[in-house]
């Protein structure tokens, strides 16, 4: 720990020196170091006041706060002898998205790159994009790379250490969740509907968990932005443009939306609200010429009522046309968007009304899946049934995304060892995009690192080996 200590010899009094970059302190030092470099704290911003003259009308040779900071910054280059040290925050501790130090360290970094030759690396090492200049931190001052001796950065916390080692540690006392199945569901659970059985296999252990034992996990209290928003991103983008693309459907077009959105408080002010928005109606409209041909020649929906063994399934199907029933989404299509898909696919093959199509499509800005007639739907649906009781009886081991990983490379390859790997990868995650094993359902559920074994196999098989089986992808 450093101790501050008030001494009268002011600014050089020995040891290391602490303090601000203030003019006339540029004298020699071996190692000087640079903190808090981020991009918008430095240079510093001036603020004005609005009667304020002399900014209304600056003249040459009044002072400017950035101007001054571009001075110290190059005054204490010049100050390091022997290494110079610059610390930003190279990524946001909330999301980990990336972020750039201050202009004055990128220029400089630029500099250095085209003297020495230091080449960016690919897309891949975005948190170390200069090799050999930038050197990136763990988030975390516990996080295990700081006491492993091969390590080039190296800690000697203690309390860090022991963190480390908890970390690493077997988790003997982390119990699941449901460690046995529970007693048999009561009746009133095998009276199910569709729009149910979508919700289960989307999710079953955060179905299990609200339904059986009615407990409901939140994020806790949503943060407020502290910055006015410059872009739109995730789910307010993918809103914004599912709005966009039923206004389009709707016959009125885009431009008369624009103020409608606006309104609404879902685009940024000003001009810059306006750029974005035009810049998501090309997709949009390209998505809407891609759709319409899907929507035309509509039928009736189509209600459901169903005894299949001991379970009674009602509901309705909509969105049916004379050649598919169809489902779009104006995004990326997932594996949840497969699996809702393909259970209303069942059904409508079960129902088998005349007139009606025993095929189906869903559409996504990448592609388009169909899904062809499918004559043993009964005994399919009903095996997806029988997951289902399993589910509400104790948690299941299938997992959506890892689960379709999973079963599109053992189809692929039949190789069982690189099946497994690969829903691995999609279970754990990345730094960019966390794993299906981070949702808070799961941690509680499945603290076994191991949990992705036979019976992981087996669910993953019984509901998507038909489905690949019956799925057409179209580009």
């Amino acid at each position: 720990m450093f101790e501050a200590e008030r001494s009268s010899g002011g600014f050089l009094s020995g040891g290391v020196t602490f303090g601000a970059m203030l003019p006339m302190r540029a004298v020699p030092f071996q190692v000087v170091c640079l903190l808090g470099m981020n991009d918008g704290d430095y240079p510093r911003r001036s603020r004005r006041l609005s009667f304020d003259l002399m900014a209304k009308e600056p003249r040459p040779g009044d002072r400017s706060i950035r101007n001054d900071d571009r001075y110290l910054f190059l005054e204490t280059l010049l100050s390091a002898r022997a290494q110079l040290y610059i610390s930003f925050v190279g990524q946001s501790p909330r999301d980990t998205k990336k972020r750039s130090p201050s202009v004055l360290v990128s220029t400089l970094l630029d500099y250095l790159a085209g003297k020495i030759g230091a080449q960016k690396r690919d897309a891949q090492s975005e948190d170390d994009p200069y090799y050999g200049l930038v050197r990136s931190a763990r988030l975390q001052p516990f996080d295990p790379d700081y006491f492993r001796q091969n390590s080039t950065e190296r800690s000697f916390a203690r309390e860090n250490f022991l963190a480390a080692q908890a970390l690493l540690g077997p988790r003997l006392n982390v119990q699941p969740l449901v460690s046995a199945p529970l007693a048999e569901p009561d009746g009133h659970f095998r009276q199910v509907t569709v729009d149910d059985l979508c919700s289960f296999f989307v999710h079953p252990v955060q179905y299990f968990c609200r339904h059986r034992l009615g407990m409901l996990l939140t994020d806790g209290d949503a943060l407020l932005e502290d910055q006015e928003p410059l872009s739109i991103e995730g789910l307010s983008r993918y809103q914004l443009e599912s709005d966009m693309v039923k206004w389009r459907l709707a016959g009125r077009t885009l431009e008369a939306y624009f103020p409608v959105a606006r309104a609404g408080g879902a685009l940024p002010p000003a001009a810059l609200g306006e750029a974005l928005f035009t810049g998501l109606s090309g997709p949009v409209e390209t998505f809407i010429a891609r759709t319409a041909p899907l929507l035309a020649t509509p039928l009736p929906d189509l209600p459901v009522d169903l005894v299949l063994g001991d379970f009674h399934i009602t509901g309705r199907l909509l969105n049916i046309k004379e050649q598919a029933m169809v489902a779009f989404r104006p995004t990326k299509l997932k594996a949840k968007d497969l699996i809702r898909a393909w259970i209303r696919h069942l059904v409508l093959n079960i129902v088998a009304a005349p007139e009606y199509p025993c095929r189906s499509q869903i559409a996504g800005t990448d592609k388009v899946i169909c899904f062809q007639p499918v004559p043993e739907a009964s005994a399919i649906l009903a095996r997806l049934l029988a997951l289902y009781w399993q589910g509400m009886a104790q948690p299941l081991a299938f997992f959506p995304e890892s689960s379709l990983a999973f079963s599109e490379q053992i189809a692929r390859d039949n190789d069982l060892p690189t099946a497994l790997a690969k829903a691995g990868k999609i279970w754990e995650g990345n730094s960019q995009r966390p794993g299906e094993a981070a949702d808070q359902y799961n941690e509680l559920c499945f603290v076994d690192p191991e949990c992705l074994d036979e019976v992981f196999v087996e669910q993953a098989e019984v509901f998507f080996t038909p489905l690949l089986a019956h799925r057409e992808v179209e580009g």
